[in-house]
């Protein structure tokens, strides 16, 4: 399995939140059930706390386009709907951590 990794910048320690991990795989398991924007939020704020949801818009191509603000970061995530392009930018969030994949 996976290890979701922390790093603290101020302390620069480095930990394995096996916890955490879990409940991200499971906010991720119940978007992929619902496909809620509900459920993209709280995986967004499980695996990202203290994160900023920002611009949520539609594109001209019928995909949404959705900004998250993480660590002074902006990452966007691009979907079918705003709830799969919020999904898209907390995986990169992830991917950008240096977090396994979930």
């Amino acid at each position: 399995m996976a290890e979701l990794v922390t790093i603290n910048f101020r302390s620069r320690a480095i930990r394995t939140d096996r916890a955490l991990e879990v409940k991200v795989r499971d906010c991720l398991k119940a978007f992929n059930e619902t496909r809620t924007y509900n459920a993209a939020l709280k995986l967004c704020r499980t695996a990202c706390p203290d994160c900023e949801v920002g611009l949520a818009q539609a594109l001209s191509n019928g995909r949404w386009l959705v900004e998250v603000r993480y660590d002074n970061l902006l990452h966007e995530g691009e979907g079918e709907t705003a709830a799969a392009a919020l999904v898209d930018a907390v995986l990169q969030i992830l991917e950008t951590i240096g977090a396994e994949q979930v």
